[in-house]
């Protein structure tokens, strides 16, 4: 595929997997608490909550300022908001466009290096691997950052080849990193750099690149974090130390420790279906010396970036997403190689693949059936769907993989993963009414009016913020969101959660909702009408439900 029509052709093939990673952002409400953190936070600073004042420096959630990360999201995701309104699909759309960013830079990096086949390859790889494919559709800040990542990283590998032009894009996507995540989007891209000139001996990068880059860097970078801290002295002093280093050492009010090997587990589930391919990754993709430069250059970043998070104290599931494009490139590379594939690698792609998929049913089914989530009545057609779509598509994958052709392998992989992954997003909406309490949120949305409040007892629902346009007063509230200790006690929408406290709420002249765990007190729950629930999650108010109003998603196993 090497003339200008074929390459026209693979550009617009490009578009698949780019669609893909489009379709269906609004399949549900977001998840609570992350994403729903996130487009709170965003949707403050775009509209403001109730008072209409706004804040583009510094995010704020429940009108508290939120400095444990940096702005892009919040920007992104704030400017989306303005531009397309309020909704699942504009928030989503920042990371949507961020991971196709990604699958762009993946097919001009492989079709640089490795073909047009190969660039295909790893475009279509980086789509429909579980955890990009999943996290394009999240309101976080992992994509952003990968996609900075994988631009500053792009920019460096190019330097292997063109050593005075990889300036630019290494300055702006490590300025975007920073703004993206913070000192952690810099400190990776360098620690590939120097490890790559440390085994290759060669530094690649000329002294008026790294000015470029630098200078670059520092202008998209750093002026943010100066203003908010021109503006509040504290700031660097508490996100350096506070957020970033303990984090990483798995201080403060963070998530519960993590083996060190965490994410073997994660890699080998987030890659999937490509999972049962990794064997053709020691095939030889590099005849000369400047391609396998490249090579070490893919398995550095992908070594490196997974070392450094099994390090650290804190581990989250999307930590390890800036390793996906790395392995991506090595995948798409290797299987526009099929033919050159050991037997073994071969048989253990062939066999593996239809075994992984009916893993997939089998185990869906398993956990489905016993009633603990959703009845099995509402997510059997997506169960019977879905096993109809593997069984058809694994016929033409035994029918590709005996032919031995990459393209045909490549083909059909693909368009079978991205049918089974928009038959799963339904069914993930079915699961989100029943399991996540912003699904009562959205439920609520419409019935609302000005005075009405909104309470939280013992469960941070952030995306209620969000559905409700207006702060949520917290009842016995754990800090894991990166608010100042000292705003918190100030602020009259965080309380304690006891009667005293309470009493107020439950006696109020104005209609009031609450948000409560079946595990709610008695003179709470006692006191109130009960409007809906959604398993755990229940929605009661000082007033009584209308009859129109229906809100009831309860597994058959939690029910009574």
């Amino acid at each position: 595929m090497k003339s200008p029509f074929s390459l026209r052709w693979a550009w617009g093939l490009l578009l698949l997997p780019a669609l893909l990673l489009l379709w269906q952002l609004d399949y549900a409400p977001f998840w609570n608490p992350d994403e729903g953190r996130y487009a709170a936070a965003s949707f403050e600073m775009a509209f403001g909550l109730g008072n209409g004042k706004t804040d583009w420096l510094v995010p704020h959630l429940n009108t508290l300022s939120r400095l444990n990360k940096p702005p892009l999201v919040y920007w992104l995701a704030g400017g989306s908001f303005s531009t397309f309104g309020p909704s699942e699909w504009s928030g989503r759309l920042v990371p949507a466009l961020a991971a196709i960013a990604v699958l762009v830079v993946l097919f001009c990096w492989n079709r640089a290096r490795f073909g047009t086949r190969a660039g295909l390859g790893a475009a279509c790889v980086w789509a429909t691997m579980l955890l990009p494919f999943a996290l394009a559709r999240t309101l976080n800040t992992d994509m952003l950052l990968t996609a900075s990542m994988t631009l500053a990283l792009w920019g460096l590998s190019g330097a292997i080849r063109s050593p005075h032009r990889a300036g630019a894009a290494i300055g702006v996507g490590l300025g975007l990193a920073l703004l993206a995540k913070g000192p952690v989007g810099v400190a990776l891209p360098a620690g590939i750099w120097a490890l790559h000139a440390l085994f290759t001996r060669r530094s690649e990068i000329a002294g008026k690149s790294w000015f470029v880059a630098l200078l670059l860097a520092a202008m998209v970078g750093l002026p943010w974090y100066f203003a908010v801290a021109f503006e509040r002295p504290e700031f660097l002093r508490g996100f350096l130390f506070s957020e970033n280093l303990a984090r990483f050492s798995g201080g403060g009010e963070f998530h519960e420790s993590k083996p060190f090997f965490y994410y073997l587990p994660v890699m080998l589930a987030g890659m999937f279906p490509w999972t049962g391919f990794l064997g053709g990754l020691g095939v030889r993709l590099a005849p000369d010396k400047q391609r396998r430069r490249a090579i070490w250059f893919l398995w550095i970043w992908l070594i490196l970036v997974v070392g450094f998070f099994s390090l650290s104290g804190t581990k989250l599931i999307s930590y390890v997403l800036p390793a996906f494009p790395a392995l991506a490139l090595l995948l798409g590379a290797s299987v526009a190689q099929w033919q050159l594939w050991p037997l073994w690698a071969r048989r253990l792609a062939i066999f593996s693949t239809p075994a992984l998929w009916g893993a997939v049913v089998v185990g869906l089914w398993a956990v489905l059936k016993q009633g603990k989530i959703v009845p099995l009545e509402a997510v059997a057609p997506f169960l019977w769907i879905l096993a109809a779509i593997i069984l058809a598509g694994l016929c033409a994958w035994i029918f590709a993989a005996q032919h031995g052709r990459s393209r045909w392998i490549l083909v059909v992989h693909c368009v079978l993963t991205g049918f089974v992954w928009m038959t799963i997003l339904p069914l993930a909406s079915t699961l989100a009414r029943y399991e996540d309490a912003s699904a009562a949120f959205v439920a609520l949305q419409p019935v609302l009016k000005k005075d009405d409040q909104i309470v939280a007892w013992k469960s941070f629902t952030p995306s209620g913020i969000f559905y409700a346009r207006r702060p949520l007063t917290q009842f016995g509230f754990y800090n894991s969101s990166g608010l100042r200790r000292e705003e918190i006690a100030a602020s009259p929408l965080f309380q304690a959660a006891t009667e005293r406290e309470a009493a107020t709420f439950l006696a109020s002249k104005h209609r009031v909702f609450w948000i409560v765990r079946r595990s709610a007190p008695a003179f709470v729950t006692s006191r109130l009408h009960l409007w809906g629930r959604n398993n755990d999650f229940w929605l009661y108010s000082n007033r009584a439900k209308p009859a129109d109003f229906s809100f009831d998603f309860v597994a058959p196993r939690k029910r009574g």
